[in-house]
């Protein structure tokens, strides 16, 4: 039994196969020991700047390895995860930002200009940015997540709690936002690795961006098994030639 909550995977895998690639991009890879312990060390330093239970975070990311932290660290952490889609207008952002009451986000100093532009309704503290002078924004700098301990933080999660809210497009008027608590999650990440019949072997390609429900399937079922994440880059998804290089480079067995 690999555990109650979506992210219980990443710790049962860091044991069982340490050494085996949780996820792959542009030609580097991050194994589940890896992960299970990035990934604690975000929880960690959430924690410590005052997430608790439930607390909605952004993940502000292009496709990248840590995308994955990110996912992990906020369940790790007990909060809930909430994509926020770099290609939004500034406005759409500010929107979901508020809607969610979301204080903290997870991101990178190649989002610094578009953090920059945001003025949410409350004082935001962004992890994986270097900050500078007049950021409107609390910087936390990867250097000082890694700094954290690497055992998991010690918080209760029940299977009921939110794990992630995923907004509609908002096409008919203002989005909204859905919200999936573990069980759920859990049950759907589950029934897809026994549908698509997924093994440890599997490169799953992850297309879809993290804002997009496909993307759950990607990386939840595909943690049920030990098997790999491949985050396919923007780009490739919007060439047919590039796509099928990719599709030979990394080895993809499901698509």
């Amino acid at each position: 039994m690999l555990g109650f909550h979506v992210h219980s995977p990443v710790a049962h895998f860091a044991r069982e196969t340490p050494d085996h690639p949780a996820f792959s991009f542009a030609g580097e890879e991050m194994t589940y020991a890896e992960l299970d312990a990035a990934s604690n060390r975000l929880a960690n330093a959430l924690v410590e700047r005052g997430i608790r239970g439930q607390d909605r975070v952004g993940i502000f990311l292009r496709k990248g390895l840590d995308l994955g932290v990110a996912i992990y660290g906020v369940l790790k952490a007990g909060g809930a995860f909430v994509p926020l889609d770099p290609f939004l207008p500034t406005e759409r952002l500010e929107l979901i930002l508020d809607d969610c009451g979301i204080r903290h986000v997870v991101s990178s100093d190649t989002m610094a200009a578009a953090l920059g532009a945001l003025r949410p309704g409350r004082e935001l503290t962004v992890f994986g940015v270097s900050g500078g002078e007049g950021a409107p924004f609390e910087a936390v700098p990867w250097d000082a997540v890694r700094a954290q301990p690497q055992a998991p933080p010690d918080v209760r999660i029940l299977d009921l709690d939110l794990a992630y809210i995923m907004y509609t497009s908002g096409a008919t008027g203002v989005p909204k936002g859905m919200m999936h608590c573990h069980r759920g999650s859990l049950a759907y990440a589950r029934w897809g690795a026994q549908h698509v019949g997924l093994g440890a072997g599997d490169r799953v390609a992850s297309h879809a961006p993290l804002h997009f429900d496909l993307s759950i399937f990607d990386f939840f079922s595909t943690s049920q098994v030990g098997g790999t994440v491949v985050l396919v880059p923007e780009p490739v998804t919007k060439f047919p030639a590039s796509w099928t290089q990719t599709l030979e480079d990394e080895r993809l067995s499901v698509v």
